[in-house]
């Protein structure tokens, strides 16, 4: 029994919402350089980290609603990893991962 915890028909919204929260921290970013007030750069450099964290969560939702496509349409869908192997452990945000290229793709 397959259960699709995100169906596939979500992939545009997310990539979407990915879109406008990267630019959003490219804008907070640009808006915090411009402002002399140390505190207001911390409001708008905390603003930045927070839009990062979505396009994180984000990237999580669209590598589930990847894996859930791809795991329900295997032949082997309900085969579990062979013992000994295991899933590839996810690199830290931040690095270039080949998933996520922050502000330079903005």
């Amino acid at each position: 029994m397959n259960k699709h915890v995100l169906g596939p028909d979500c992939v545009p919204e997310f990539e979407m919402a990915q879109s406008w929260a990267l630019r959003l921290a490219a804008m907070y970013a640009e808006i915090a350089k411009g402002i002399d007030d140390p505190s207001l750069q911390a409001i708008l450099h905390s603003l930045t980290g927070d839009m990062y964290g979505h396009v994180r969560t984000l990237a999580v939702f669209h590598e589930l609603i990847g894996f859930t496509e791809q795991h329900a349409t295997s032949p082997h869908a309900e085969q579990s990893l062979s013992p000994g192997t295991e899933r590839p452990k996810p690199q830290k945000g931040g690095e270039d991962n080949g998933k996520i290229h922050y502000l330079s793709s903005v």
